[in-house]
């Protein structure tokens, strides 16, 4: 289904009017795995933040979805410098908060362990 959107000139990054979420946002609170790699093969954006200054990794974090936060966090997508990647992890939203920081709030302990193993894994670069 994105294949047909992106095709016929849809915006991968395109942003809702009322809450600036991406459809990386919205999948990774409600998606498959599958629409995320589709999203994600297709360039979407991981660090856009929506109107509360969440990316798509606070989003996987605040509802607990541990295969996304992997993606989201630890994944090399394609070519990119692991430093696009690292930034993710550091973004903070309006309320001074990581993704990170919000695993931790909620008790999510595998999105913890995910998370910090990751940016371990980031510092030793």
């Amino acid at each position: 289904m994105i294949k047909i959107l992106i095709n016929a000139g849809a915006d991968i990054n395109s942003r809702e009017k009322r809450n600036y979420r991406t459809p990386l946002h919205t999948t990774a609170k409600l998606g498959t795995m599958d629409m995320l790699n589709q999203l994600i093969y297709y360039d979407a954006n991981p660090r856009y933040t929506d109107a509360n200054g969440d990316t798509p990794l606070h989003i996987a974090c605040r509802f607990g979805n541990y295969r996304f936060i992997e993606k989201l966090a630890c994944g090399r997508f394609d070519t990119r410098t692991c430093s696009y990647y690292f930034n993710v992890l550091n973004v903070k939203n309006k309320n001074g908060k990581t993704a990170l920081d919000i695993a931790q709030e909620r008790d999510e302990g595998e999105a913890v362990e995910i998370l910090k193993t990751c940016l371990k894994s980031f510092k030793s670069w």
